[in-house]
């Protein structure tokens, strides 16, 4: 089978140049009228439209800078994650951007202007009509403006809903709106409107204009970047503003209530062991005032002290061992990052419980971290090295876990023998006179509630110093200014326009020639057809040209 010939390429030397110029230089001539009329026209209005264009303020950005608690080390024992992210993550919540339209009043859109030429303050609350306001100045009077409603929606076109004469105009007031107009506006009124958005728009107005990049402390990035974008500059920059402070405050709000949780769980505590104490304080009190003759020898005494001592000691021990058990459950459950920080939650408990082994296995905690966070800036989860390291750390949880074991261990033993002593010194006690034992039971009770009274008091104390001191772990590093626009070149602007007046005179002659397949002239024919021209007919003028050319 024979193959099919491919068409040979064309050189530069088989080009026929000559036939191409005359072909659009006849093409231009024939459609001249067009181009001296349509070029000059369009690229005016290009002109007019780019320099109105500039005039308006073109969409720019407006940034805040968030720092994280992992730029000033804060808690250097807190394993890399993506907590920040997590947290900022908060400022792109509906009921988040509610507080923020609420409290700037966003649901009032300006159109055409900035908020700030119109308005020196805005506030707009749930009761507002959603819809389109014009603001309508009277063109024969000249001092007299109207306010006008329309909502299609509800059947509402152009109603009159304020009117009165702009030399008092400075605030209008009606249901749900309140505005207070500036002094530039009220020495040259004109005419606007504005809209007011249900919250759902107002909200989705924000998200759609803001865009978030979460930290990233593996590779330096120590804050979060917060940008809105629009034409209001103004209005843009204290909003983006607005929502760094309340992410801020929300973030320290969301600390302050773990530790006012602690404070309660501690307050109710406090209030039991107070109430103990003072129903211990009294039946002293009673039994002694009916009963002043009957006291307690030095041992007897001794052994009360002793009783209370060790039974407060106890009591201690037993909330420790609450708490040990809690962090293997912990240790056990936690999975990733999670189990990271059970780890370190563990370590710290054991070093308040004076564990020898407990600050050995931080500084190895602490180094592996520091491992696995640089290898992780430049490899893969699964690569052989961070697989290394993780098994390295899964086996420092394994020697925590033990350390914690053997420390529970070991505070049951010294509970147990507590509990032993505490029966051996209750059968001292108990071998006392029916009167000297009652009064020894009651004084240790008395000294028993009084211990822990005091150590959940002194908890207590701790933890409304640590509320009081609380501070959020994100602060702002760099409050928005309001973006400057680019500077208008009008020598840019009108090779611009020139352009489009170009494109849009010669484009469509050119495009309609490559549409247009008729010869007009022997050589059009030839490079249309692959036939070769036997004979043409030339064009002979008519007589009344010839004798006029002679």
């Amino acid at each position: 089978m024979q193959q099919p010939q491919l068409p040979e390429s064309t050189s530069l030397r088989e080009i026929d140049f000559l036939h191409y110029i005359r072909h659009y230089w006849g093409l231009l001539w024939r459609n001249k009228i067009y181009i001296l009329i349509s070029g000059p026209v369009v690229a005016f209005g290009a002109l007019v439209y780019l320099v109105k264009f500039q005039t308006e303020n073109p969409e720019l950005p407006a940034t805040v800078l968030i720092g994280t608690e992992s730029a000033v080390g804060f808690d250097p024992m807190s394993p890399p994650g993506s907590a920040e992210d997590d947290k900022s993550v908060l400022m792109q919540s509906n009921n988040f951007l509610r507080e923020i339209v609420k409290k700037l009043s966003l649901q009032l859109h300006v159109k055409d202007y900035t908020r700030a030429t119109i308005f020196d303050s805005v506030n707009v609350d749930s009761t507002a009509a959603v819809g389109k306001y014009e603001f309508k100045i009277d063109r024969e009077q000249g001092s007299a403006f109207t306010l006008l409603y329309t909502n299609k929606r509800l059947g509402a076109r152009n109603r009159l809903v304020e009117s009165g004469n702009l030399a008092a105009l400075k605030t209008i007031s009606m249901a749900g709106i309140d505005v207070t107009f500036n002094d530039e506006f009220l020495q040259e009124p004109k005419e606007f409107a504005f809209y007011i958005l249900n919250m759902r728009q107002a909200v989705d107005k924000i998200y759609k204009q803001m865009t978030i990049e979460g930290s990233n402390p593996r590779r330096g990035k120590n804050h979060i970047t917060v940008t809105l974008a629009g034409n209001d500059y103004e209005l843009i920059t204290q909003t983006v503003n607005a929502i760094a402070d309340a992410f801020v405050q929300q973030n320290l709000n969301f600390r302050k209530r773990r530790t006012r949780k602690s404070l309660d769980v501690l307050k109710k505590q406090l209030d039991k062991a107070a109430q103990q104490l003072a129903k211990s304080d009294d039946a002293l009190r009673d039994f002694l005032a009916e009963n002043p003759s009957i006291a307690l020898d030095m041992d007897a005494q001794q052994t009360v002290s002793d009783l209370a001592m060790l039974q407060a000691s106890e009591y201690a021990g037993s909330q420790r061992i609450k708490s040990a058990n809690e962090l293997k459950s912990k240790m056990l459950y936690s999975k990733g990052d999670d189990k990271l920080r059970a780890i370190s939650e563990v370590l710290v408990f054991l070093a308040n419980q004076n564990a020898l082994e407990a600050p050995v296995l931080q500084a190895d905690l602490e180094r592996l971290r520091l491992e696995r966070q640089q290898l992780e800036l430049s490899h893969a989860k699964d690569h052989p090295d961070l697989l290394k390291v993780q098994k390295k750390i899964d086996n420092l949880g394994v020697k925590v876990y033990q350390a914690l074991t053997e420390q529970l261990t070991k505070a049951k033993s010294r509970v147990a023998n507590r509990k032993s002593r505490i029966s051996n010194l209750s059968s001292t006690i108990r071998g006392l006179p029916r009167k000297q034992h009652q009064l020894a039971e009651l004084q240790r009770r008395q000294a028993v509630d009084s211990e822990i009274h005091s150590s959940v008091l002194k908890r207590y104390n701790e933890a409304k110093v640590s509320n009081a001191i609380e501070v959020a772990d994100v602060y702002v590093m760099d409050y928005a200014v309001p973006p400057i626009p680019p500077p208008t070149s009008m020598l840019q602007l009108l090779g611009i326009a020139m352009l489009i007046g170009i494109a849009a005179a010669l484009g469509p002659v050119i495009l309609l020639d490559f549409i247009d397949k008729t010869a007009r002239s022997e050589v059009d024919l030839k490079k249309m057809t692959k036939f070769p021209v036997l004979e043409s007919i030339p064009v002979i003028p008519r007589a009344e040209e010839s004798r006029g050319n002679q």
